[in-house]
Order: C-alpha cells, then sequence, then structure tokens
C-alpha cells in the first residue's frame, strides 16, 4: 500500500509541474481581415476628351480556407529554426468594401516567425448560390455614358500574400490585412475591350459565359492583385489606400 502511494504521488507531482508548465506558456491569435482599395480608378485608353472610368459600389468573396506559413523560432535569437502551418478552414462570404470585415482568427503557437505567408483560398458553397467573387458598379465611357457593370467569378482560386521584413511575437495578438487593389485587377482591360463588350439589358455582364475575353482578362489578375499589412490587434494606423 505505502509503494502504492508512493507512484500516486510521483505521478500527481508530474501532473501538478505539467499544469504549472502550460499555464506560464501563452499564446497569440492573428485576426486575418480583408478589404478592397481603388473603389474608381480610370481605364486603359487612348486619347479622349472624358477619362473613363470604374466605380465600384459592391465587391464580396467567399472565402473558405487561409493558411498561415512561416519559419518559427523559440525565441528572437535562436539558432535553430522549423517551418510551420496553421489553418483557418469555413465558408464565410466577405463584404470587401466593410472596413471591419474580419474573416477569421488563427491561433499561434508561442514563439517568433518570419518568412510568413498567407494563403487564401476562395470557393463556391455546397448548395448556395452565393458567387465565389462579385464585383460591381458602373463604367463611364469616353462619351460619359454610364453603364452599368458587373463581374462573377464561379471557379475556384487561390492566391498568397506575402510581406517582407515582417515578424510576429507568438506572444502579441495581431490583425493581417489583406488588400484587394481593384485598380490592379482591372488593368489588363482597355477601353477598346469595354466599347466591345455585348450588353445585356442595358449592361456589361463580365463572366465565363458572357463576355467571355474580359472574363479571362480579370481572372488572369485575380492572384496578382494582393498586398498585406500586419499590425497588432486594435491598431488602427495601418497605412494603406481607402480609395
Amino acid at each position: 500500500m505505502k509503494r502504492i502511494s508512493a507512484v500516486m504521488l510521483l505521478f500527481l507531482g508530474v501532473l501538478l509541474f505539467s499544469c504549472e508548465k502550460n499555464t506560464t506558456d501563452s499564446s497569440s491569435a492573428l485576426q486575418v481581415k480583408m478589404q478592397a482599395t481603388n473603389k474608381s480608378s480610370a481605364v486603359l485608353k487612348s486619347a479622349t476628351l472624358v477619362t473613363p472610368l470604374f466605380a465600384w459600389n459592391v465587391c464580396t468573396m467567399n472565402v473558405s480556407h487561409i493558411e498561415f506559413k512561416a519559419e518559427g523560432k523559440e525565441t528572437e535569437n535562436a539558432q535553430n529554426s522549423y517551418k510551420v502551418s496553421y489553418e483557418w478552414r469555413g465558408s464565410k462570404v466577405v463584404d470587401l468594401f466593410d472596413a471591419n470585415s474580419v474573416v477569421g482568427d488563427i491561433a499561434l503557437d508561442p514563439g517568433v516567425y518570419d518568412e510568413i505567408k498567407l494563403e487564401i483560398e476562395a470557393a463556391k458553397s455546397q448548395n448556395s448560390t452565393v458567387p465565389v467573387f462579385y464585383l460591381a458598379g458602373s463604367f463611364t465611357n469616353a462619351l460619359g455614358t454610364v453603364i452599368p457593370i458587373e463581374i462573377t467569378m464561379n471557379e475556384n482560386f487561390k492566391f498568397e500574400v506575402e510581406k517582407e521584413g515582417t515578424t510576429l511575437d507568438g506572444t502579441n495578438d495581431y490583425s493581417a490585412l489583406v488588400n484587394l487593389n481593384l485598380a490592379q485587377l482591372m488593368s489588363g482591360v482597355s477601353i477598346s475591350d469595354l466599347d466591345a463588350a455585348a450588353l445585356t439589358d442595358g449592361k456589361i455582364i463580365v463572366n465565363a459565359t458572357s463576355n467571355p475575353n474580359l472574363y479571362l482578362k480579370i481572372k488572369g489578375k485575380i492572384s496578382s492583385c494582393e498586398d498585406v499589412e500586419y499590425d497588432h490587434h486594435g491598431d488602427h494606423n495601418m497605412d494603406h489606400n481607402d480609395d
């Protein structure tokens, strides 16, 4: 009986030590936000009296997966680093014109992280009519005529964003703001492309079957028109274009 009690005491001692060690560990969260910038921008054109313009009022994306990839170290001065990967999964329609649109939180273990990449996937939800990506607004042509325009993507796509020189401390909470630059997204589209576009009920409808040449030009830019900014969670001094 005494021998059993000694074993039990040893077990309890190890258990208590483990609990105490875990309570001293800390962790942090990375809150991922997304927004679209450049709500209005000029269109590629030849010489005209009126500058053709895009003006957007709706922009949504159905985000399905975010993966945080980085090089991790136990401390800033540690010699050895290791690759880490943390994930957020879901299906969330994000209003990219809402400055407070949060996609999700990624929990980070204690440590120091650099060489950071965020891989974001947008996918079609099962049994849902919500587009993977939707952008709507107007196009003002060289004559000053305002024409509604809608762009719908229902293909799954993903993109990766990184920012050189970023280091996150796994004991602090951070925000990652992913910016989708609409001017860059539309940078491959010219005034002649838009003037030649077919109209549906007075609108320029762009999708896989309507104005497919325009669709392919825009689709080709979707994975290269993003950037990311990191800051402490709750700090509103992030430098970004809010046109």
